[in-house]
């Protein structure tokens, strides 16, 4: 990159920055309608705990309610501007043009380091320092970072694999600490001499990654992987044909309605259902659970991960493989297929969220001593409520015209967060048993009648 900042390079990112207020980047963003309802819910989350604070100890306020907004919001932001920036960076055009993809890199550091300094300000309404706010934010913007050095194609494939593997550590450590109010009230009630640096040492490695994006993208593959790679197009094509199909059973086949990557195996579906709720729980209960028993540790952070019942209801979202699947001809008909589509994700719902809800509960109730009518019943309303939900999303469909990619991304997120707001841990089940009928209603309603509406939607959706 230059090493120096000419008049020509500031038209060139200036014209960058002018494009985020048009409708080149509102339009065709699937996040867009995400990150606006996180930056609604910023406000409110923090004129919410400003009233609270005039009558209680912040320790008693975050420990309640929390900075919800605040370590989810920045990060929904940050893809906005991450999908647009890896849009215009990594099109096909881009190195033919010179300047462009310096300066949507250039323009998209700007925005970058601008989202923490805009969540940290509306949190200073809650009467937090700045200093803090803005240490909060820009610590728990982190998993932001896989996304923005992430390099697509180009390198190895060590350089591609080491920053995925980063990203999935990160975000898993992100959400365990996110879990914990102890950890929020933490970072901020630290002095300015510890916050400031940090708020800098992380801001800067922030615009690092952002500008150099283009090196990574643009970066050549390396020779020995080229040859690797032709030595086995042979080998590959010989083995296609005769192992893909054995090794793919029936239910991984019927996952491939649901997702275009590799469709998980039954076996694994099962494990991860059963053993990853209880294990985080008994993490969070060890690590962040605070004094007391370890028994009403666990069942405070067991109130805290039903969320995760519902963390996969994100199926409509992905629908570019739609009509690759459909032209195969193994399901009919449009509509035939789309309800092909919604049989999958409701037997697939009804295995892993069954499978959840019971890892939950069984421990949950055995350690807080419920009957078992009572626990019963929260597992079934749990089961029912949560499987409606995953349904919902596709009201979208139902307005009278096609939605926006970012509308279904929205009522997909909105429905996963609703869970851990509404919840018989929270409501208590008589009251939570009247939400599981609306929610079992209306996701009903919307798998009668939905597949209709969508087999007569646009296709192909990846240009959404």
């Amino acid at each position: 990159m230059k090493s120096n900042f000419s008049s020509q390079d500031g038209r060139e990112l200036k014209s960058a920055l002018s494009i985020y207020g048009t409708s080149a980047f509102w339009r065709g963003n699937p996040m867009v309608i995400s990150g606006l309802l996180f930056i609604f819910l910023a406000f409110v989350n923090a004129f919410s705990i400003r009233h609270k604070l005039a009558h209680h100890p912040i320790a008693e306020v975050l420990h309640d309610s929390g900075l919800f907004s605040f370590f989810i919001g920045p990060n929904f932001v940050q893809n906005c501007i991450q999908f647009y920036a890896s849009n215009q960076v990594g099109a096909a055009q881009a190195p033919s043009i010179p300047g462009l993809a310096q300066a949507e890199a250039r323009a998209a550091t700007i925005w970058a380091c601008m989202i923490p300094l805009f969540f940290a300000t509306v949190m200073t309404i809650a009467g937090i320092p700045f200093h803090d706010c803005l240490f909060f934010v820009l610590f728990n913007s982190i998993p932001a970072l896989a996304g923005w050095y992430s390099p697509g194609q180009a390198g190895s494939i060590r350089k591609r694999l080491i920053p995925m593997i980063v990203g999935i550590v990160l975000f898993l450590a992100f959400v365990i600490l996110s879990l914990v109010p102890g950890a929020q009230l933490w970072m901020v009630t630290r002095p300015a001499f510890l916050t400031v640096p940090c708020s800098i040492a992380l801001a800067t490695v922030l615009a690092f990654t952002v500008l150099t994006l283009p090196n990574r993208v643009y970066q050549p593959a390396h020779i020995g992987d080229a040859r690797s790679a032709r030595s086995k197009t042979k080998r590959g094509k010989q083995e296609t044909s005769k192992s893909v199909f054995h090794r793919v059973g029936q239910y991984e086949l019927s996952q491939m309605l649901l997702a275009p990557s590799i469709p998980l195996s039954l076996r694994a579906d099962v494990l991860a259902s059963c053993i990853a709720i209880p294990l985080i729980a008994t993490v969070i209960a060890v690590l962040f659970g605070g004094h007391g028993s370890f028994t009403h540790r666990w069942i405070w952070a067991a109130r805290t991960l039903v969320i995760t019942i519902a963390c996969t209801n994100n199926w409509l979202i992905h629908r570019e493989h739609w009509p690759i699947l459909f032209v195969t001809g193994r399901f009919g008909s449009r509509l035939q297929f789309v309800r092909s589509v919604f049989k999958a994700a409701l037997s697939r719902s009804l295995l892993t969220i069954s499978l959840r809800t019971l890892s939950l509960v069984i421990p949950f109730a055995i350690l807080a001593h419920y009957t078992f009518p009572h626990a019963l019943m929260i597992t079934v309303e749990l089961i029912a409520c949560i499987t409606g939900l995953a349904f919902v999303p596709a009201l979208a469909f139902l307005s009278g015209h096609t939605p926006s990619k970012g509308l279904v991304v929205a009522a997909s997120f909105v429905s996963i967060f609703l869970t851990q707001i509404v919840n018989p841990f929270v409501l208590g089940s008589s009251v939570f048993g009247i939400a599981t009928i609306v929610a079992v209603l209306v996701g009903g309603f919307c798998y009668f009648m939905a597949p209709r509406r969508i087999s007569r939607s646009d296709w192909p959706f990846g240009s959404e």
